[in-house]
This record gives structure tokens, C-alpha cells and sequence, in this order.
């Protein structure tokens, strides 16, 4: 099962893998290419503070934000405070990066940016 939806300027991707695990992600946006010293620095950073249920991730040239839940620790409830966070902090984030480094925000699978 899969599913995307919208959240202020965030596209989110959730499924249920065939293996029952719970993935949510949704592309921040695209990797700047100006500053990127400062700019990875900031994400480390950020990523270390996260001691919640999310992380930041890169895939190609794409900043993602990110959820997985094995079956065993997921239940009804957790799903959805799960959804409602990543899509929460994606649209914060998206906006909030592209302001302060530049790039442009991802859309969609594949994170393409457009």
C-alpha cells in the first residue's frame, strides 16, 4: 500500500513495505550548490538534535527526511503521530533550508524538483 499527500509546500510518501514495515519520506529539497561546507555542517548538526522519530538523509542530489517502523513497534497510533510529524517537519524544513541555503524544493517521488 502506498500513499502521497500534500502538507503546506511538502509532498509526502508513505507505504507498507510487503514486509509490513511503515516508510515515510518526503524530499526536503534539492542540494544547494553554493556553500556547501556550511550548508552540510548545518544538516549534521541538525540530524544529531533529532532524538525523535525522524532523520535527514541524502539520496542523489536530494535532502530527504525520513521514517521507518519495523511491524513489530508499530502500532495504529504511532503510525499516524509518525505521518503527522514527517509531514509536519517536512513542510517547516523545506521551507526554512531553501531560505537560508538556496536550491529548490523537492516534489515527489524521485525527488526530481519539479
Amino acid at each position: 500500500m502506498y500513499w502521497t499527500f500534500q502538507r503546506g509546500s511538502a509532498t509526502i510518501e508513505a507505504e507498507f513495505t510487503t514486509t509490513g514495515a511503515l516508510r515515510i519520506r518526503s524530499v526536503i529539497m534539492q542540494i544547494p550548490r553554493e556553500n556547501l561546507e556550511t550548508f552540510y555542517r548545518y544538516i549534521l548538526e541538525l540530524n544529531k538534535s533529532y532524538t525523535g522519530i525522524h532523520k535527514i538523509s541524502l539520496d542523489s542530489n536530494n535532502l530527504i527526511l525520513n521514517y521507518s517502523a519495523f511491524p513489530a513497534d508499530l502500532t495504529v497510533e504511532r503510525g499516524v503521530e509518525a505521518v503527522n510529524h514527517i509531514a509536519e517537519m517536512a513542510d517547516v524544513l523545506d521551507n526554512h533550508l531553501v531560505d537560508h541555503f538556496g536550491g529548490k524544493i523537492g516534489k515527489g517521488n524521485g525527488g526530481d524538483g519539479v
